[in-house]
């Protein structure tokens, strides 16, 4: 009797040549949230932001790694330091993204690692 394959050829998502395929469930995304977003508002600032990688811990490329890091520059890159909006909530503001927008930004500069 002549031989039987049985390797699949659908690889499923594994591995997939979206870096994003695993991050875009509600599980890690609600991970996401729960990390940035500390006061729980559906908003995540600057602030909130930098204590968040703290506690991964990334390091942000300071001489000082692993023991200090200086993340400012990294979040001037994810948070938008104006905006033209005329909006008056926080959507409208600069150095606040809506969780949904933080993360956006986030696959915009393919921080995988992030989430």
């Amino acid at each position: 009797a002549p031989a039987v394959s049985v390797v699949s050829d659908d690889p499923g998502i594994y591995p997939s040549t979206d870096p994003w395929e695993l991050c875009r469930t509600p599980f890690f995304m609600t991970k996401a949230y729960d990390l940035f977003d500390a006061n729980r508002d559906a908003f995540v600032d600057r602030h909130e932001f930098t204590e968040g990688l703290a506690k991964i811990p990334y390091c942000c490329g300071a001489s000082t790694c692993p023991y200090g890091t200086w993340c400012d520059p990294l979040s001037w890159k994810i948070f938008p330091t104006t905006t033209g909006s005329t909006d008056a909530s926080f959507a409208g503001r600069a150095g606040v993204l809506s969780n949904s927008a933080f993360l956006e930004h986030l696959m915009q500069f393919n921080y995988t690692g992030f989430v």
